[in-house]
């Protein structure tokens, strides 16, 4: 199913004054990722319309010169000016409002809503309310199967409490919306809301099938996490890169509709990020000049890039993974990765320089 991200009124919250420098760089640049994830992201994105709304009202959005201060305290490198710009029109675009793709307007409940872990809407102060009431519509909308509120996920900070998710409960006994007969009386509602803390989780949202785009943004994203699962900061990485006929090549033969081939690549990836590929039996080999068996390795002739192949499924179609390696300019430095193409076994082999 494909997501449709909210962003959290907290994200707007600037740090109190004499907060630590460290505190203040998280804020500023959290913000400016979302934000700046939002502006070239393929899926829908918006926010909690009335909690801005009050945010605004009461001069509570982070202005210009505050963020002109902290940034200049703490000698943070993020671009204000965009930054404010962004604020101003993504959380006053009426049209943008969550509860304006939601069935459910409003929503009375018997003895409160509950939100879990309550610190979600505690630290929403003075917008809690407002926060309380649209996480409501959207729990009620969810729990009648609603396309759209079942997919939405919160974008937010990170809690005190270690929590991937929200969990709104409450005894409804009167909805506004589409969706529920009103003589059916009360229900009681529980539904839970994904949270995510930075923008490298998205893939964890995605179907396999929607992780590869033209952008190859996802793609790239699935394999970092891989490489991070795997290797817990426990092993070597190389930096990688993926060439410009990469993703092309993965779209053109259809990869991307075979999710289980599709995992495979991604894993296989990650290994070679890590320097893994020859433990897991994958045919490596060096992609060479001709099929002379002693012709020499294929060389890229400006940076001396060496190419390299592996085998990514045996059976069926046999998919192949081509890649350069890129050695290192200086001593004592790593070299780094660099993606190049996905063929069939049968293809005639060959890389893109």
């Amino acid at each position: 199913m494909t997501p449709h991200f909210a962003i959290d009124p907290y994200l707007l919250f600037a740090p109190k004054r004499q907060l630590s420098a460290p505190a203040a760089r998280d804020w500023l640049v959290a913000l400016e990722g979302w934000l700046r994830e939002a502006e070239v992201s393929p899926y829908y994105w918006g926010h909690f319309h009335d909690c801005s709304m009050r945010l605004f009202e009461e001069n509570l959005f982070p202005t210009f010169d505050l963020m002109r201060e902290i940034v200049s305290e703490h000698k943070i490198d993020v671009n204000v000016g965009w930054i404010v710009r962004q604020i101003n029109s993504f959380f006053q675009d009426e049209e943008r409002g969550i509860l304006e793709r939601v069935s459910t307007k409003s929503a009375v409940s018997s003895g409160g809503v509950q939100v879990n872990p309550n610190e979600f809407v505690l630290r929403a102060h003075p917008v809690s309310g407002e926060l309380e009431e649209s996480l409501l519509c959207v729990g009620c909308d969810k729990h009648y199967g609603a396309d759209f509120a079942s997919s939405v996920v919160v974008v937010t900070r990170k809690l005190d409490v270690v929590a991937g998710e929200v969990e709104v409960s409450a005894l409804v006994e009167l909805i506004e919306g589409d969706l529920c007969d009103a003589s059916s009386g009360a229900i009681y509602m529980s539904e839970k809301i994904p949270l995510l803390f930075t923008p490298e989780q998205i893939s964890d949202t995605l179907d396999m099938d929607s992780i590869v785009r033209p952008d190859g943004r996802e793609l790239m994203r699935a394999i970092r996490r891989t490489v991070a699962e795997v290797s817990r900061g426990e092993l070597m990485e190389f930096d990688f890169r993926f060439h410009g006929e990469f993703v092309g090549s993965i779209l053109g033969q259809s990869i991307d509709a075979s999710p289980a081939v599709l995992e495979k690549l991604i894993r296989i990836c990650a290994a070679v990020v890590l320097d893994q590929a020859q433990c897991l039996k994958l045919g490596l080999r060096h992609l060479r000049e001709s099929a002379a068996a002693n012709s020499p390795q294929r060389t890229r002739r400006h940076d001396n890039a060496k190419a390299w192949r592996l085998t990514i499924t045996k059976g069926g179609v046999g998919w192949r993974l081509h890649y350069w390696f890129i050695p290192p300019v200086d001593d004592g430095k790593r070299g780094s990765i660099e993606f190049a193409n996905v063929l069939k076994k049968q293809d005639v082999e060959w890389i893109p320089e």
